[in-house]
């Protein structure tokens, strides 16, 4: 269960209240305003805040969206529809605020100390996660990690597979900056981004481009799916100023 001083946290940015995965919950349906943040149970394993569903007896999260960009360079691999989407192969159905909430609800603890600034070389700190994204091609569902669908035009080849972090966004001046940004998963290091990954290369704005040769066309729907990592030696790894809970 996830500590209480994190769900404090929580009430800065928040004007309902989100029930414990335990608890009895607002409802059996899913709320009509996806800008509720009460936390709607579905049945004994599935709830949902917003657009994100929690997945509780599996560990992931689900999240609505739609391929943004098929070509350009990028600065970040979701946003929300607030976000900086000129610099984001995805947009993101959901309010970055709900999305923090669904990873708290799994258990998972946000690194505690942000990197300084945007494009700082420091590795950023939080619990591990697992992403992925689905698309439908002829009634096949296709799945891809994150750096499948990023091009690094240094080394001609996709992204190097890495170890992605939930950072958890900051606050700053009793705002929750990942919701006044849009910013939600991060390619070039930003501290106001709730999920970043832990490689040198997110201090480089130059190299990273959608990969347009596996994308569908824009606007095409997506799900992404975001898992607590399991894996022991991945959780050895990003051990930093944090831990998964």
């Amino acid at each position: 269960m996830v500590p209480l001083k994190y769900f404090a946290f929580l009430t800065i940015l928040l004007s309902g209240i989100a029930c414990d995965l335990d608890a009895t919950c607002a409802g059996d349906k899913p709320p009509a305003e996806n800008r509720s943040s009460a936390v709607v149970r579905i049945n004994e394993y599935l709830f949902q805040v917003g657009n994100v569903t929690i997945h509780k007896d599996e560990h992931f999260i689900t999240i609505p969206g739609a391929i943004n960009m098929r070509d350009g360079l990028l600065e970040y691999f979701a946003c929300s529809r607030a976000g900086k989407l000129h610099e984001s192969l995805l947009v993101l159905d959901a309010e970055p605020y709900h999305i923090q909430i669904g990873l708290l609800l799994l258990g998972l603890i946000p690194g505690s100390t942000p990197i300084a600034f945007q494009g700082s070389a420091e590795l950023p700190c939080g619990a591990p996660l697992q992403i992925r994204i689905y698309w439908e091609v002829d009634n096949k569902i296709r799945e891809f990690r994150p750096e499948e669908l990023v091009l690094n035009i240094n080394d001609k080849a996709t992204m190097k597979k890495s170890d992605w972090v939930f950072t958890g966004s900051k606050i700053f001046n009793g705002r929750y900056m990942a919701q006044e940004d849009g910013s939600i998963i991060a390619i070039f290091h930003d501290p106001h981004a709730i999920i970043d990954h832990r490689s040198l290369s997110g201090a480089d704005d130059t190299q990273f481009y959608a990969n347009e040769r596996v994308l569908p066309p824009l606007g095409a729907p997506v799900t992404v799916k975001i898992y607590k990592e399991t894996d022991p030696s991945v959780k050895e790894r990003v051990l930093c100023d944090s831990t998964d809970g």
